[in-house]
C-alpha cells in the first residue's frame, strides 16, 4: 500500500497536533466526557438510512484548494445546517482551519449526528472525538493497512462511534469491506494523481457489488447544481445512501432550503444493490 504523499502529509501534522493534545489531557482525563455522550451509539448509521437521498453538510473554514470557505461560528453552523442528514466537522487545524473545540461547541447546539473528519492515525484520535460530543469518526483506508484498519474501526465501536471508512478505488473497497466497514465513503477524488482530479463517475463504477447492507456515501465533487442533482438520483437508484458537501454549502448565502430540495430530490424508495459479478 502505498499513501499519496498529500495524505501523508496532511496526517502527519494532525499527529503532531494530537500529540500536543494528548500530553495536557491523557485519554484517563476524557473517560467522563465519553460516557456523557455513549447514548448516542449508532445515531449516525441510522440517520444515513432514512430511505430518501441523505445529505452530510460539512462544516470547514478552510480548505487547501479553495482557501477560506468562511467566517461562520459553530453555532451559526448549527442553524445554517439544520436541514441536513448529519453534519461533518473538520477538525484538522492546520490545513483546514478546524479544531475540536469547534466540534464541541457545534454538539451543544444541535442534535444532528456529527462525523469528525480527521487524518486519523492513532486511537487517542478516536478517544478525544468521542469526548468532544462526535457521533462518528472518517477513517481514510489509505493510511492505514488493513489490520489497523480493523483494529481503529473495532476500538471506534467499543467508544460508540460509527466509522464512515473511506475509499478511492476498487483496491481501498475490497479492504474496507474486508476490515467490516458498515459504512463506506467514495472518495471521487484522486489524491494520488496530479492535481488532484475529480471524477464522480468513481462513485458509480464502485457502488454496483457493494453489500446492500452497508451504508454508501459519495464524496467530493457531486453539489447543488441540476447536472449534480441528476446524477445523485441516478445513484440514489442504484443504491447510494447519502451525498457528503461542503464548499458549495459553506458559501451558499441560506443553505438549508438547498439541503432540503437535494433530499427529496432523491428517491423515496431506493433499490438494492445488486450482487458483486
Amino acid at each position: 500500500m502505498e499513501t499519496p504523499r498529500v495524505l501523508e502529509e496532511l496526517s502527519k501534522a494532525s499527529f503532531e497536533a494530537m500529540a500536543r493534545r494528548r500530553a495536557e489531557a491523557p485519554e484517563g482525563a476524557l473517560v467522563e466526557r465519553i460516557e456523557r455522550w455513549r447514548h448516542r451509539g449508532g445515531c449516525f448509521a441510522k440517520a444515513l438510512r432514512q430511505g430518501d437521498l441523505s445529505v452530510i453538510a460539512e462544516y470547514k473554514p478552510r480548505s487547501p484548494s479553495a482557501g477560506r470557505l468562511g467566517e461562520f461560528e459553530p453555532e451559526e453552523i448549527a442553524e445554517r445546517y439544520r436541514a441536513a442528514s448529519a453534519i461533518s466537522v473538520l477538525t484538522e487545524e492546520e490545513s483546514f482551519g478546524g479544531s475540536l473545540e469547534y466540534l464541541e461547541r457545534l454538539r451543544g447546539r444541535t442534535d444532528l449526528p456529527l462525523l469528525c473528519k480527521d487524518f486519523i492515525t492513532h486511537p487517542y484520535q478516536l478517544v478525544e472525538a468521542k469526548a468532544a460530543g462526535a457521533d462518528a469518526v472518517l477513517l481514510i483506508t489509505g493510511l492505514l493497512d488493513e489490520y489497523e484498519l480493523q483494529s481503529m474501526r473495532e476500538h471506534a465501536a467499543d467508544l460508540g462511534l460509527d466509522a464512515l471508512v473511506e475509499v478511492h478505488d476498487r483496491a481501498e473497497l475490497d479492504r474496507a469491506l474486508t476490515s467490516g466497514a458498515r459504512i463506506v465513503g467514495i472518495n471521487n477524488r484522486d489524491l494520488a494523481a496530479e492535481g488532484h482530479p475529480i471524477d464522480t463517475a468513481t462513485t458509480g463504477k464502485l457502488l454496483d457489488g457493494i453489500p446492500d447492507s452497508i451504508i454508501v456515501a459519495s464524496e467530493s465533487g457531486l453539489e447543488l447544481d441540476a447536472k449534480s442533482r441528476q446524477k445523485l438520483r441516478k445513484l440514489n437508484a442504484r443504491g447510494l445512501d447519502a451525498v457528503l458537501i461542503g464548499t458549495e454549502l459553506m458559501r451558499a448565502d441560506d443553505p438549508a432550503p438547498r439541503i432540503e430540495h437535494l433530499r427529496r430530490f432523491g428517491l423515496s424508495r431506493r433499490k438494492s444493490r445488486p450482487p458483486a459479478r
